[in-house]
């Protein structure tokens, strides 16, 4: 994950879908702040890299004093979309 204010941050996907993901990171992501995603999924053909970007929509503290960030995707290429939209993307993380 790409922060406008602290630059890259290591964070781990939870779920996923064409509309938004769970993220676990280290660092408090507060609602409205815009960030770019890079991850790959497990496709039919191999795996793939999706970038998209996202604004942060919720996040709580976790009992491992981690947090758990809500992203809402809000652009991907149309060919990262098209593979999100039609396989089982929480799947895809795998």
């Amino acid at each position: 994950m790409l922060l406008p204010s602290t630059g890259p941050c290591k964070a781990t996907a939870i779920d996923l879908s064409s509309q938004g993901m769970g993220l676990v990171t280290g660092i408090a992501v507060p609602a409205g702040v815009r960030c770019a995603v890079a991850f790959e999924v497990t496709t039919r053909h191999g795996r793939r890299r999706i970038n998209a970007w996202g604004t942060a929509v919720h996040c709580a503290v976790r009992s491992d004093h981690r947090f758990h960030v809500g992203i809402r995707l809000v652009d991907m290429d149309p060919d990262s979309r098209l593979l999100l939209e039609e396989g089982n993307a929480d799947a895809m993380l795998q």
